[in-house]
């Protein structure tokens, strides 16, 4: 059978964080139900201890500290003016009054949060035999500057729980804009920015549909999968003898891993010969073999998805299968 490679987990993006409870009415609400702060952090002036054991206040510098005593942005000064979550995420209210729901909430000590919204209303079949796609959309904020807050929409596989993340770079070449939110606290400026929000999600699903839909009609031999796997992940030259095989060796095992997922993954039955089966290959490998260092797998692997080795991965795969 297909599922021959197994792995114990769902994608991070599934587990990590607090399932919110579907009664959940707004943001605030949710954020409750995961334990988390989100009033805005006070700004707490920062000091250094002088030699002689004294302590110098450094002016117009501040670090940012949240409800529970956690420091959670650092250097700030007198213009900065801290917001709490319940704000910086209050466009997706909105978004539940057109009947979305916040499925997760992953907060990372309070510094940086993601909220996923499920957008099963948009929920597609690729192929036409029940290999259904679900979106989601991912808003991501920060008090330690960290990030802007914004919005990727992830392309989850009901087969194999792989991910796709519409990354910067991915949402740059179809030609459509990048959602970021500006903080405001303006009705008609969040409902608006609201509007836009729904506007620019609908267009980025319904392009990326088409592009998925596309690749499970388009052949895809082995010998066209080798080639994308060549520029992936190339091979370096043999080493010599009495050289360091340690880089040749890891770069073969990832390719053979490729390989295997393409023939052996869970769903490779699905647009088996297609673009279809390659781009899941791939996903698969990113969502839930690639390598990851130190901390916590799940958070590394996550966030990897949006702006680190498996997102870089998955562009370029995108990349050559869509030129």
């Amino acid at each position: 059978m297909f599922d021959t490679i197994d792995y114990n987990h769902e994608a991070p993006a599934l587990t990590l964080g607090t399932k919110v409870p579907t009664e959940s009415e707004n943001i605030v609400e949710a954020l409750l139900s995961a334990d988390i702060p989100f009033d805005a952090p006070v700004k707490v002036p920062m000091a250094s201890v002088l030699p002689d054991g004294g302590v110098r206040v450094i002016p117009d510098r501040y670090n940012l500290m949240d409800s529970r005593g956690r420091f959670v942005g650092e250097n700030v000064t007198d213009r900065y003016t801290p917001i709490g979550f319940d704000e910086m995420f209050g466009v997706v209210d909105h978004l539940l009054h057109q009947g979305f729901s916040i499925d997760r909430v992953l907060d990372f000590n309070g510094r940086r949060l993601f909220v996923s919204v499920e957008l099963t209303q948009y929920q597609f079949d690729v192929t036409g035999d029940g290999d259904l796609v679900t979106p989601h959309a991912w808003i991501r904020g920060s008090h330690d500057s960290s990030s802007s807050t914004e919005v990727f929409i992830a392309l989850g596989r009901g087969y194999c729980t792989n991910q796709l993340v519409a990354t910067k770079q991915m949402v740059k070449r179809m030609g459509l804009p990048h959602i970021s939110v500006r903080h405001t606290r303006s009705a008609p400026d969040r409902l608006r920015m609201a509007a836009e929000l729904f506007s620019n999600c609908e267009q980025m699903i319904m392009s990326q549909k088409a592009l998925m839909q596309h690749f499970a009609s388009t052949p895809f031999s082995t010998t066209d999968f080798a080639d994308l796997v060549d520029n992936l992940i190339p091979l370096p030259e043999e080493p010599l003898e009495g050289e360091s095989t340690r880089g040749y060796t890891m770069a073969e095992n990832r390719r053979n891993l490729l390989f295997d997922l393409h023939e052996y993954g869970r769903g490779a039955h699905s647009g088996r010969g297609t673009k279809w089966q390659a781009l899941n290959a791939v996903t698969e490998y990113t969502t839930h073999h690639i390598a990851t260092r130190g901390g916590d797998r799940e958070e590394k692997l996550f966030l990897g998805s949006i702006e680190g080795p498996g997102a870089k991965l998955n562009e370029r795969a995108m990349e050559l299968l869509n030129a």
